[in-house]
């Protein structure tokens, strides 16, 4: 049971699996008058996957304390992640005039958790990586284009490495990385000989287990998720192109010795949706008609990064 779940997670957690949290709620040593008139704050997140807490953290700011600096310390187990948390902070942080709130948002959920994106979503992955490329080869050209951003206590090795993925992603070569395949053949892998079977045990998994947990979360979204990977589709139009921040490396032992391959080593089980997708301060999405939510997980994530979004560029 335990390879089975494990098998099911995966080696690298593209998304966390807790809601959102605002930090500067959670400080110990922080009464309500602490709290209103602190300065600095210092926060280490320690594998968390993504950028959830800090953008919800830095939304909180401008209602709670909007002198409060916060400095968050980022510590994951791949460069990988922290290449994702750049990109997604980067376009979280885009200027108004140049990408605008909803297709700023469709696009982050779009990246965040989906197989497959759209072309032009694609196209901004590719474009933005090239401009990474020249940010994180150049310190002072980072310091001055992405401030909110320091990337000095990073090891050479690392900052190589992080080089190296923004190259990958701005690859477009389907035949360099194909997630319908990859996809696949995680589920088969995870399923075995009841691959055949894998909507019905999706369905199963979401009754079982998933349900009571988390119960906005539409029962047909998640198995699409759980049978293609396509968690937030807002849009009517194909999303068709592989995701490729979603690629990592896993070493594999072969005869040869130890191997290592890209391919997709995430998450096929759990879901993007509980990261942004479950909670949120607007009640108003959890309405139930007839024993029936009216609104689903994808329009919570959509509203919550709206909403944080907005937050920290305007106030």
């Amino acid at each position: 049971m335990g390879s089975e779940v494990g098998e099911g997670i995966g080696t690298i957690n593209w998304w966390g699996f807790s809601p959102s949290i605002d930090l500067t709620s959670i400080d110990p040593e922080a009464t309500d008058d602490v709290a209103a008139t602190r300065e600095e704050l210092n926060v280490l997140l320690f594998g968390a996957g993504d950028c959830r807490h800090i953008l919800r953290t830095l939304a909180s700011l401008r209602r709670k304390n909007p002198n409060l600096k916060v400095n968050f310390f980022i510590v994951e187990n791949s460069v990988e992640l922290l290449a994702r948390q750049i990109l997604l902070l980067s376009l979280a942080l885009e200027p108004s005039e140049k990408l605008g709130l909803r297709q700023k948002s469709e696009m982050f959920l779009e990246i965040f958790g989906n197989s497959h994106v759209r072309a032009q979503t694609s196209e901004y992955i590719a474009s933005k990586a090239n401009d990474l490329i020249g940010l994180v080869t150049d310190p002072d050209e980072m310091e001055q284009r992405m401030a909110f951003m320091d990337i000095k206590k990073l090891k050479f090795k690392e900052k190589d490495d992080l080089e190296t993925i923004f190259k990958f992603w701005r690859k477009k070569s389907a035949d360099l990385f194909d997630m319908t395949d990859l996809w696949e053949y995680r589920l088969r892998n995870y399923f075995k000989q009841r691959y055949d079977a894998r909507t019905n045990l999706a369905d199963w998994d979401y009754q079982m287990k998933l349900k009571d947990l988390a119960p906005i979360v539409h029962v047909k979204q998640y198995t699409r998720w759980r049978v293609e990977g396509l968690a937030f589709e807002m849009r009517d139009a194909p999303y068709d192109v592989s995701n490729r921040t979603l690629g990592s490396g896993k070493a594999f032992r072969e005869k040869s010795g130890t191997v290592e391959k890209r391919g997709y080593w995430g998450d096929i089980v759990t879901s993007p949706y509980i990261a942004f997708g479950v909670e949120s301060e607007n009640k108003e999405l959890f309405k139930v008609q007839s024993k029936q939510y009216v609104r689903s997980a994808v329009d919570v994530a959509f509203h919550n990064v709206c909403q944080y979004v907005h937050e920290i560029l305007t106030g």
